[in-house]
């Protein structure tokens, strides 16, 4: 039996010198080899880059809204001449209150340079816009205290319908 294995490993068919040195070169290169997209790890590692890591936790700070304007945008310059429109969207409830009535939450809204200024151009109250975007939280003194508010910056307005079709 041994001596069968050692003539079965001499007798191993010779490769042609094109496979030899294309296996010598793979072999050689500092490429790290390929990887599919699609397998589990990458995709991970591929996430968590767009999400941003810091430490091993995963930070994410995104907010996907579609509602219905509750005034029309009215668009304002800064100090230093950017564009900035403020927006309420109300966002209703999936489910009923105590009365058998839908609430809604009215949800404030910055946009800033061009999506502003498309905004004020094209949408009006009553219109179905979707956005996209990040919450900020802004704290301030007043005579009563220490006040708190938050905000969506939108990053992307989408407009779906308007209400009124003229």
């Amino acid at each position: 039996l041994l001596l069968k294995k050692s003539k079965l490993t001499n007798s191993q068919p010779k490769l042609p010198n094109y496979f030899l040195t294309k296996a010598k070169k793979i072999t050689q290169s500092k490429e790290k080899p390929y990887k599919s997209p699609f397998s589990s790890f990458a995709r991970s590692k591929q996430i968590m880059y767009i999400m941003g890591v810091k430490g091993g936790t995963i930070l994410l700070n995104q907010i996907v809204l579609v509602g219905r304007l509750a005034n029309d945008p009215e668009l304002y310059e800064t100090e230093t001449g950017k564009k900035v429109a403020r927006v309420v969207l109300a966002v209703p409830r999936p489910y009923k209150n105590v009365e058998g009535e839908y609430e809604s939450d009215f949800i404030s809204c910055k946009l800033w340079q061009g999506i502003a200024t498309s905004t004020t151009d094209y949408c009006k109250k009553g219109d179905l816009v979707g956005i996209k975007g990040r919450l900020q939280t802004y704290n301030y003194e007043t005579e009563e205290g220490k006040k708190y508010l938050t905000e969506v910056i939108a990053e992307k307005v989408t407009f779906l319908s308007s209400k009124n079709k003229d």
